[in-house]
This record gives C-alpha cells, sequence and structure tokens, in this order.
C-alpha cells in the first residue's frame, strides 16, 4: 500500500488541531453560560397594562439577554436606563412618537446608529420596530396596539 504524500499528513494534522480548538471552544462556551446574571423574570403575557395610560399611542418592550426586562408606555418625554450587574449600561430616549437609543458601553455603537423608530415610521425601516444592542443583548421593540398594517417598503 502506498504511503500519503508528507503534505497530505501535514494538512489532516492541521484540521484536526482546528477542529479540536473549535470543539473546547464550544465546551468552553457552553460551561460558562451558568455563570450569567439574574434579570427581571419575563412576564407570563407580555401585553401591555394600559390602565391609567390611555394617552400613550406606543409601548416601548425591552429584553435583555432575550427574556422581558420592562414594558414603557410612550406617554412622555424620558431616559430609561438598563443597567446590568455585569456592568453593560444602555440608555433609552422616550417620546410620546417612539424611542432611539441614546447611550450605550458597547465597542462599536451600532445600536445608537440605527436611529429613531416612531409610530410614524417603525414600518418603513429596515429593522421594523427594533432597535438591537447585540454585544449588551438588548433588544427594543415598539408596539402600537391594534396595528394591522404591513411593513411599507424600507427607507435604504
Amino acid at each position: 500500500m502506498q504511503q500519503p504524500p508528507v503534505s497530505l499528513k501535514k494538512n489532516l494534522v492541521v484540521i484536526f488541531a482546528a477542529l479540536a480548538v473549535i470543539l473546547v471552544v464550544l465546551i468552553v462556551g457552553l460551561l460558562g453560560r451558568g455563570a450569567q446574571p439574574s434579570l427581571p423574570a419575563a412576564t407570563a403575557d407580555p401585553a401591555p397594562d394600559t390602565e391609567g395610560k390611555k394617552d400613550a399611542k406606543a409601548f416601548l418592550f425591552i429584553s435583555v439577554k432575550g427574556r422581558l426586562y420592562a414594558i414603557e408606555p410612550l406617554d412622555e418625554e424620558r431616559d430609561v436606563t438598563i443597567a446590568q450587574e455585569t456592568g453593560e449600561t444602555n440608555v433609552i430616549h422616550l417620546t410620546p412618537e417612539g424611542f432611539r437609543m441614546h447611550s450605550s458601553t458597547c465597542d462599536n455603537q451600532l445600536c445608537i446608529g440605527q436611529g429613531e423608530v416612531t409610530v410614524e415610521n417603525y414600518t418603513r425601516r429596515i429593522l421594523g420596530p427594533y432597535v438591537l444592542c447585540l454585544p449588551n443583548q438588548v433588544e427594543l421593540q415598539l408596539v402600537v396596539p391594534g396595528a394591522t398594517a404591513a411593513p411599507d417598503t424600507p427607507d435604504i
């Protein structure tokens, strides 16, 4: 039987080494997930509580690390701060018409560049009713009660 060329042996060694590194990274990543800080529990029914908030045209649903963190009525101009136990901080500016990410401790600042989401523009935005801060795992969603309009062509 003929021996494989030396270059083929080297390639196989490199491939197996790369697979071993990927396997170790996956295992370490899975083991590290148990140490995440606790957040307020998500509500079972995420429908906004509109009692006493008749002036709100819309609501902001805030999720952190995949769990519902808060529901804020868009009834007045104010800032909402999300301060996580691990040091990540996001500040959202709310108005009666919408919201925007005002500041974030993330490195890339893409969430701030996503601009304002309003009752008037959310059907035309590329991300629709969302602003996402992936490094801090924060998701913001505009919810307009009773809205059934299909999204328009996004503004590009």
